[in-house]
């Protein structure tokens, strides 16, 4: 309501600010019934007021808005749309043919995706709208953070109608993998960047969800989901991200960003762990191979190096299989070994059908597949397979 008084569309992003430069709050607006609500003036009417400083309240922090000045309507996402933006103190649709690349390009950043424009419609192919049209020149720079600060001529274009608004689509937000383990820069905590802000992607994700992300890091529409405490107080964050599998952006996906408001008595870490932080294992993990080491640790082949099998969930049927599948006969016994630090990494537990006669019988069970994504969870001990064969040994 607030930033739909002053012109701007009715989005904004909520900043509690902790500077002690910053007086106490004037009044809090609880508890409002925002169904009800069509104006500012409707705030004291529908929602509870109350005046001065209530001490009582741990997050008695002054807040700002920061109304959003534009927003693309009617799109098949939330990156493309019939433009929409806040001029002088009203929300217009405007005319396509005073607006170009570069102002484009400024609308995209003012709504947080720096990277641009990717495309612009001339045809009202978004519809025109029920907004009155903008229908000045507007010509940008390029660096404005918002289309009122680029110049906008005296005189209003001739030709401008319902058949002529301009509608545009954005360059996402990305994504960027946290790795615990350098050897795997496929696996991590996932962090997302909407222009200058990063944001925790947080709760439970779908394997649809999760491969979509994964083939958007350029990993391929594979692997999994994991998640994760990093210990890390929850700022900006998106919760319950679900996507389809065709999106090319996370902002393409379900899910908005949010900021933990409530930030007295740690609550914002503990926010941080109730929800936990969402991991990706951009993989298919498909062994390619195995065999035992000369002190007869079980080796497997995954992504071109070579790994350790935990001893986590190993069975006597797995055993079995292993030294089938490696050549041996006889006798099969294992046993768990606490690696040094030149040990090859294990990356999860093989497991292995009943009589099991190649790798394609096999596969790898993640050790952050039931568990979480942090070091303290990591396996120690690896499979020390003893394969009995009088031919060869072990």
């Amino acid at each position: 309501m607030i930033c739909q008084h002053f012109g701007y569309t009715n989005e904004s992003v909520i900043q509690p600010k902790s500077n002690s430069s910053y007086p106490d709050a004037c009044m809090h607006i609880n508890r409002c019934s925002t169904n009800n609500m069509t104006t500012i003036d409707d705030i004291p009417k529908q929602c509870d007021v109350f005046y001065g400083s209530d001490y009582s309240d741990y997050d008695n922090l002054y807040k700002e808005i920061n109304c959003i000045p534009a927003q693309l309507a009617d799109g098949a996402s939330k990156l493309q749309g019939r433009v929409e933006a806040g001029l002088f103190g009203q929300l217009n649709s405007i005319c396509s043919l005073g607006f170009d690349s570069r102002a484009a390009n400024v609308l995209c950043a003012s709504l947080g995706y720096k990277r641009g424009a990717t495309q612009l419609w001339m045809n009202s192919y978004f519809g025109a709208g029920s907004l009155s049209i903008y229908k000045r020149n507007i010509t940008c720079s390029g660096d404005e953070i918002s289309l009122e600060l680029c110049n906008h001529s005296d005189m209003e274009i001739p030709g401008c109608d319902n058949k002529n608004v301009v509608g545009l689509e954005c360059e996402g937000d990305i994504i960027k993998i946290e790795p615990l383990f350098a050897t795997r820069p496929y696996e991590g905590i996932v962090d997302g960047y909407h222009g200058d802000l990063r944001y925790d992607i947080v709760g439970n994700v779908s394997s649809t969800t999760a491969q979509t992300l994964c083939a958007m890091l350029g990993y391929g529409r594979m692997g999994f989901s994991g998640r994760a405490i990093p210990g890390r107080t929850l700022d900006y964050f998106k919760q319950y991200v679900n996507c389809s599998g065709t999106e090319r952006s996370i902002s393409e996906c379900v899910g908005d960003i949010e900021y933990c408001v409530i930030r007295g008595q740690d609550n914002c870490l503990r926010q941080s762990s109730i929800y936990q932080h969402v991991t990706l294992f951009c993989s298919a993990y498909k062994i390619q191979g195995l065999r035992l080491g000369p002190d007869g640790k079980l080796l497997m082949e995954i992504n071109g190096r070579q790994w350790g099998s935990c001893i986590d969930y190993f069975s006597s049927q797995t055993a079995q299989s292993a030294c089938r599948i490696i050549g041996y006969s006889g006798n099969v016994t294992f046993t768990g070994l606490t690696g040094g630090t030149n040990d090859e990494e294990i990356m999860g537990t093989l497991v292995c059908s009943a009589n099991a006669t190649t790798v394609e019988n096999c596969e790898l069970k993640h050790q952050f597949s039931y568990q979480p994504y942090r070091l303290d969870s990591a396996c120690t001990q690896y499979v020390l397979l003893t394969c009995g064969n009088s031919n060869t040994g072990r």
